[in-house]
């Protein structure tokens, strides 16, 4: 599938993405099944993500390794909408303020 190979290269190892060049925050979306998420429709019909997740990424997935994320925070948003999601704004302006 096209998220497995996301994660994985052409030999099987697996994809690393590079630190950020400072602490960032991070926003996670926490509801799993969502009419506007059709991807959502399938990791909850086959359990893919037992984990609590948006539908589409395990909240695990959406942390980085510590000294990377400054700030983290989870919203009840689905995957496709969290940047619509009313609280999203605020918590990005407040990280940019006062960096958490």
């Amino acid at each position: 599938p096209a998220a497995v190979e996301l994660g994985s290269q052409a030999n099987g190892s697996k994809v690393t993405w590079p630190a950020p060049p400072q602490p960032c925050g991070v926003i996670a979306a926490t509801t799993s099944l969502s009419l506007f998420n059709p991807t959502s429709w399938i990791t909850y019909l086959f359990n893919m993500l037992p984990e609590e997740s948006d539908g589409t990424l395990a909240i695990s997935e959406t942390k980085l390794a510590e000294g990377l994320m400054a700030d983290f925070a989870t919203l009840p948003a689905n995957h496709s909408f969290l940047m619509n999601h009313k609280e999203a704004a605020p918590l990005v302006a407040h990280f940019i303020k006062h960096g958490s």
